[in-house]
């Protein structure tokens, strides 16, 4: 298996836990870059929030946001195995 890293997944969905974002749950993004401080994201959840601090119902380009570092709690991504539960599958 090759080596796993968030450069390699740019471009792809991932999830993650952003406990600032009012969320106590794990959420989907499109990575769309990284940075030393953090990783930018698109994701229909944020584009909702985001229209509705600014009182729009749309913006004209697809929103993408910063998200730092410091407040993602976790991240995680899939590959080409399958994923199984055994709680789930009784065993």
């Amino acid at each position: 298996m090759a080596e796993l890293n968030l450069k390699g997944m740019i471009g792809e969905k991932i999830r993650a836990l952003v406990p600032f974002l009012g969320e106590n749950e794990v959420m989907t993004f499109k990575l769309h870059n990284l940075e030393q401080a953090g990783i930018w994201v698109e994701s229909q959840a944020l584009t909702d929030k985001m229209l509705s601090i600014v009182g729009a119902a749309s913006a004209p380009r697809t929103l993408v946001v910063f998200l730092p570092w410091s407040q993602i709690q976790l991240i995680f991504g899939y590959v080409d195995e399958v994923s199984l539960s055994q709680k789930a599958l009784g065993l």
